[in-house]
């Protein structure tokens, strides 16, 4: 589950070169995960694509934004026009993503407070407190290397959010977005 935002120009050739290769293949003590990770890394060198999950690494939810407002900027087409995406690098950029923000708004309930994470994390320990009869220890607070890593990754979606979102609007070309 997550946010995709594409530029045509430059996605839909690579989509089409894609398509005429034979499928990836995933690597031998490649974990399903890493696999579906390095996909994506595949599709952002593009400069064409972007991705953001619905967990503790969404930029916009860190910035005290949310995906919703993207959806209500949307045409009817579900893309994004020119102009909306400069209101919504001014919205990004009036939010600067400081350790203390982050901290304050990922980490200040362990994720509990995601719109969608939060829900589905607190579904997981009721069925896992059902299943084993135990109730789940309570989360650890995160660690500075944690905190530090978390706040570095944010940082570099924001970066790679607003590249798109800038490319956007020195092409003229509106984004298709799938929220």
């Amino acid at each position: 589950m997550g946010v995709d935002i594409y530029l045509e120009s430059i996605w839909g050739p690579f989509e089409e070169k894609l398509e005429s290769e034979p499928p990836p293949v995933r690597c031998p003590g490649q974990s399903p995960e890493e696999f579906i990770l390095s996909m994506y890394d595949r599709f952002r060198a593009t400069g064409g694509y972007f991705r953001n999950g619905y967990n503790a690494g969404d930029v916009m939810w860190a910035s005290g934004l949310s995906w919703n407002i993207v959806g209500e900027m949307l045409d009817k087409n579900r893309y994004l026009p020119v102009k909306r995406a400069r209101e919504l690098v001014e919205m990004i950029e009036a939010r600067p993503l400081t350790r203390d923000h982050v901290v304050a708004h990922v980490f200040g309930d362990m994720c509990n407070g995601h719109p969608v994470m939060g829900g589905i994390m607190r579904m997981v320990e009721e069925v896992e407190q059902e299943v084993t009869g135990e109730v789940p220890p309570p989360r650890q607070p995160p660690t500075q290397e944690e905190i530090d890593s978390l706040v570095a990754f944010l940082n570099t979606r924001r970066n790679d959010l607003l590249a798109i979102l800038w490319k956007s609007i020195e092409l003229d070309e509106p984004l298709r977005c799938s929220l």
